[in-house]
């Protein structure tokens, strides 16, 4: 009896890990590979998800994520639980551990953006009542 080949857009996946520090998530690569468990990373950025990046780079609100099939989630739960990284489920946006400087640089960029974004706004208003 032939047994049919499932296509892989059928197999369930899950994540099964998240951080906002890469190199966590190189350590549940390294112990899933170890143990031979099938696995792909993501990058999440809000609600988006997309293909790990060659040089992924940490920021507020990025995190990667580790997937693998329903199957295994058990078992590479298991083996993450072991690791000294943190198992935070769905980190904040400052997931990747800054210091307090880098944090205070980025509400400082974030406000810059905004004032730049709103005189743009306005000056477009402008013009159009002219």
């Amino acid at each position: 009896m032939k047994t049919k080949n499932k296509n892989p857009d059928e197999i369930p996946m899950e994540v099964v890990y998240r951080s906002g520090m890469s190199h966590e998530v190189e350590m549940v690569a390294n112990v899933l590979d170890e143990a031979s468990i099938p696995y792909y990373r993501q990058e999440e950025i809000g609600t988006t998800r997309l293909a790990m990046p060659f040089q992924p780079s940490m920021g507020p609100g990025v995190y990667w994520i580790v997937i693998v099939p329903a199957t295994e989630r058990q078992k590479a739960a298991e083996l993450i639980s072991n690791l000294p990284i943190s198992h935070d489920e769905h980190p904040d946006v400052w997931g990747f551990k800054p210091a307090p400087e880098t944090k205070k640089f980025f509400r400082y960029y974030a406000i810059l953006i905004l004032v730049i974004s709103g005189v743009g706004l306005l000056l477009a208003l402008i013009s159009q009542f002219k």
